[in-house]
């Protein structure tokens, strides 16, 4: 009985991406309203015409906005803390090496230093520019992680500190530290309670479509954990687990749980159809 609306916020990612939320960056800002279906529209259209309409025009990228708008950035710390979702070296392959500081990004491992300008485009300092913006860096990541768990290849393997998030006037519960296991049949955790009692949590692939991540996840009593966190919901708790020894793996567990879900999907959808053609 209602239209369908969009409003998109253009440039707020740049002012405060989710990697690097402080400090905020001085950015041109704009909103955008769209009418995508009228209430007539939506009264003829399916549930799925509806989705596949949202989804068609949920397309976003800040980056490309600011390129056509042409206005500058001139935060020194245009890429401070980059290396949370640029996580890979195109250049040696090596993950998990990189390090994002000021306007700049280094892999460790071969040297190979990116700087983004204040337009938000970015230069090979000493070598070949494979990438010139941050979008098309994270999708080529995306690829190599698709491709990965279609060979078969993907495991990760971390201890977490687990916590259940109560009301706010609580916060989190501490559980204790955990071993949380992630491959082609979801994600897993096993570990003991503080008194010694067993402690067991499973998300099977089939429920995981996406994973919810935080890069810089705080609990107010405890400063000693700070920083990655996942979040591990099942249909009555929310935990979160704060990874202890590979920091950086956020990103690519995100881009792992979709590709499991998809492939999942897929086959499913195959078997599908080989039974009903039998």
């Amino acid at each position: 009985g209602v239209p369908l609306v969009l409003q998109k916020n253009y440039g707020n990612f740049i002012q405060s991406p989710q990697w690097c939320k402080h400090p905020k960056r001085k950015t041109k800002l704009v909103s955008e309203v769209k009418l995508l279906a009228s209430k007539e529209d939506v009264e003829r259209m399916s549930a799925d015409e509806i989705q596949k309409l949202i989804e068609e025009n949920f397309d976003y990228n800040d980056y490309e906005f600011q390129k056509n708008e042409k206005f500058k950035v001139t935060s020194k710390d245009r890429m401070t803390n980059s290396h949370k979702i640029l996580y890979k070296c195109p250049h040696c392959g090596k993950e998990y090496s990189t390090i994002g500081e000021g306007t700049k990004i280094t892999c460790t491992n071969c040297h190979t230093t990116y700087e983004m300008d204040e337009y938000g485009e970015l230069h090979n300092l000493n070598g070949e520019t494979i990438f010139k913006s941050i979008p098309e860096w994270y999708l080529w990541e995306k690829a190599e992680v698709i491709k990965e768990v279609k060979e078969g290849k993907y495991h990760f393997e971390d201890d977490v500190i687990l916590k259940r998030l109560f009301k706010p006037s609580v916060g989190y519960i501490p559980i204790g530290k955990m071993r949380f296991v992630h491959d082609y049949t979801g994600m897993h955790l096993r570990g003991n309670y503080s008194d010694g009692t067993p402690f067991a949590f499973d998300r099977p692939v089939e429920l995981s479509r996406s994973v919810h991540i935080e890069y810089n996840s705080k609990d107010k009593k405890d400063k000693k954990n700070v920083g990655p966190a996942i979040d591990f919901a099942s249909p009555t708790e929310t935990y979160f687990g704060w990874l202890q020894t590979q920091k950086l793996a956020l990103t690519k567990i995100h881009f792992a749980t979709e590709a499991h879900y998809n492939e999942f999907m897929e086959k499913r959808a195959e078997s599908s159809s080989s039974n009903k053609a039998n």
